[in-house]
């Protein structure tokens, strides 16, 4: 028979095959099922030759004929291909699919409905890493509403194989399974597609403990390929832990939490899920009284300890304000000293918190200064804090220049003060006005008394990059040249730092550096050298003098 459908028109060959379709797939599952049968019962414990009936005839040579059938098709013609899937599918057995399996991607595209109703009830019995194969076979155009069942078989078979403990699909089986289901949905209005999210709410509650609270966020986890994959209801998803994030934050005081508790990494875990698409255009998940409302639950929650709380509080409104959503009716935020005080508790997410509230402050010069002075003058991970420093260099970029000038007076005034230089880059120092640090510079260097705090302007000088040739005069002919003159150790500095701060000579100040130069080297001989060399990278020339030539010296073509 299969030689004769081979031979026939792949139109006539299907028809044929519907017609004795049926009446196949219930005599090849029988023969399956028999030969099965006999197999399990050689095979038992004690079973021998004589004890058993005679072998059922095998159904792998009409297994094997199936398959060259389907084979066949593939290449010449749809509809009889379809046919014999339909007989295979319709056998409902291993054996049956595993040779669909093997033919997925040569199996023209199914878009009648019965034949994908049986695809996708098939599909849910195979591991998920087959799944798109399975999927793959389904075009995208075939009624979603008549596979309701179907889909929603898949669904909660996926959820309950990702969200095991045990034996579990890796994330990218899990996601490339989601995407497999996604893109039979790509032609279809959102509100009709189906979604997992029905089978995942009842996996995710308030939980009482550490360990509930742990297996929470190992669901969360589960969930995010598929919520990538666009099979999470965003709305329902959100409405529901928003409910249980409040719940836990009214009635959570008889918790015992630390800062590191696997509670307080589930009630920030359910924050950013619940606001962090709050302005999403049209209906978004989550309102803005209902948003506002979950911060307010925050501030209210007196049993989380007070350096988490503030980090939470301040979090909250930035998720807000990155929505767009107003902050009308909240509780104030902490004040700068008060922000100072949690900046000194070096926690690891106190950067990030320091920046969200200048984000959300807009503070005055003074605030900030008191919020973010001891961390930054002080050894701490915050000067190295990328997102702090931006924050503060954002916010002074706001301020006029007055302020700008009045915080960096303060924050680098002291002769002790010594900030590393990616912190100065980082936090805005460059940006500084140069007529402003130069003033800065001067005033610092007249303060002080030993030659570390010098070296240290010196330091400042570089990082600020000044361009402005009057900020440049007066930063060489108060600083730079008396340095040259007040001791050894301060000349070595000055002439170290020449060709970093100078780079070239601003005009009028030649003659003036060039003696007082080569002045030091003169007080002090081993100066001598270094300063021709220092003058000779900022552009001065040289000349040769002495009987033999050997003497190297600045030439007085460069004064002006």
């Amino acid at each position: 028979m299969a030689d004769m459908l081979a031979d026939l028109p792949s139109p006539e060959a299907a028809t044929l095959m519907r017609q004795v379709g049926p009446l196949v797939a219930k005599e090849l599952q029988a023969l399956i099922e028999q030969h099965e049968a006999w197999r399990k019962a050689k095979a038992q414990p004690g079973a021998v030759v004589s004890d058993s009936s005679a072998e059922p005839r095998s159904p792998d040579e009409a297994l094997q004929r199936l398959e060259s059938l389907l084979e066949h098709w593939c290449e010449e013609g749809p509809e009889a291909a379809h046919a014999v899937v339909e007989l295979l599918l319709a056998s409902d057995n291993q054996l049956c699919r595993t040779i669909v399996e093997r033919n997925t991607g040569a199996i023209p595209a199914i878009r009648e409905t019965a034949l994908a109703q049986a695809v996708l009830s098939s599909a849910w019995r195979r591991s998920t890493d087959r799944w798109p194969d399975w999927l793959g076979m389904l075009d995208p155009r075939s009624s979603i509403d008549d596979m309701t069942e179907e889909f929603d078989k898949l669904l909660g078979a996926l959820w309950e194989r990702a969200s095991k403990r045990d034996d579990v699909p890796e994330p990218e089986v899990v996601s490339r399974a989601a995407d497999s289901l996604t893109r039979l949905f790509d032609n279809q209005p959102p509100d009709r597609c189906p979604h997992i999210t029905p089978f995942v709410l009842p996996s995710l509650s308030r939980p009482s403990t550490d360990e509930e609270a742990a297996e929470q966020l190992r669901l969360l986890g589960v969930l995010q390929p598929l919520e990538s994959g666009g099979l999470v209801k965003r709305r329902d998803f959100v409405s529901h832990q928003a409910a249980a994030l409040t719940e836990l934050l009214a009635d959570g005081n008889d918790l015992v939490v630390s800062h590191d508790t696997a509670i307080l990494a589930y009630v920030e875990s359910l924050l950013n899920d619940c606001l962090r698409d709050v302005d999403s255009p049209g209906s978004p998940p989550l309102s803005a009284d209902a948003a506002r409302a979950l911060v307010n639950a925050i501030d209210n929650s007196g049993w989380i300890p007070e350096l988490e709380h503030t980090r939470l509080r301040v979090r909250a409104r930035h998720l807000l304000l990155t929505g767009g959503i107003d902050r009308r009716g909240l509780q104030a935020l902490p004040s700068a000293a008060e922000m100072a005080t949690h900046a000194r508790s070096r926690s690891d997410r106190v950067g990030e918190t320091l920046a969200a509230w200048i984000a959300l402050e807009g503070p005055s010069v003074s605030e900030l200064y008191t919020a973010v002075s001891a961390g930054l003058r002080h050894q701490s991970p915050l000067q190295t804090d990328a997102t702090l420093l931006q924050a503060v260099a954002s916010r002074l970029a706001d301020l006029p220049a007055q302020d700008q000038a009045g915080f960096w007076t303060d924050l680098l005034g002291g002769p002790g003060t010594h900030l590393p230089e990616q912190t100065l880059t980082a936090a805005g120092w460059p940006s500084l006005s140069d007529a402003f640090t130069a003033e800065l510079l001067i005033d610092r260097y007249t303060r002080a008394s030993r030659n570390p705090d010098r070296r240290v302007v010196l330091d400042l000088w570089k990082v600020a990059d000044v361009t402005s040739p009057a900020a440049r005069r007066d930063l060489i002919q108060q600083i730079l040249l008396p340095m040259l003159e007040v001791n050894q150790g301060a000349a070595e500095y000055a002439i170290l730092y020449l060709p970093q701060l100078m780079q070239s000579v601003p005009k009028g100040m030649g003659k003036a550096v060039r003696e007082a130069v080569e002045a030091s080297g003169t007080k002090w001989s081993s100066l001598a050298q270094r300063g021709t060399k220092a003058l000779k990278a900022v552009g001065y020339s040289t000349e040769r003098t002495g009987l033999l030539k050997l003497r190297e010296r600045i030439t007085r073509s460069n004064d002006d």
